[in-house]
């Protein structure tokens, strides 16, 4: 389980390392493509629990979880059975819009 609050940071950046700590793409990199390629090499699972911190940037949400499909070329079926995102009241749209993010991300060909 990865509680973002207690295990990243209570205060989510930007998109990008380059646009300061604690950004989307720090961790998607630095947590979550680790933790799900544990998950997937255990038949795992991996939850996230978003409550807790002090907002999302669209951007971060996008980043992290938008760019698993993108950038890790993870597809939405693969998240959908490895990874569970959870949310209470005050962050059930957060938790909509990162699930929004993967079904309508597109893989990135190089």
């Amino acid at each position: 389980m990865i509680n973002v609050a207690e295990d990243f940071t209570r205060y989510p950046g930007g998109r990008y390392r380059e646009d300061g700590e604690h950004s989307g793409e720090e961790f998607r990199e630095d947590v979550l493509v680790p933790a799900l390629e544990r998950a997937r090499a255990s038949s795992g699972r991996v939850i996230v629990v978003l409550d807790g911190v002090t907002g999302y940037p669209s951007s971060f949400l996008e980043e992290a979880f938008g760019g698993l499909v993108r950038e890790r070329h993870f597809t939405a079926g693969t998240l959908k059975s490895l990874l569970d995102i959870r949310a209470g009241a005050l962050f059930e749209s957060y938790k909509v819009l990162a699930e929004r993010y993967i079904s309508n991300a597109k893989p990135k060909h190089d």
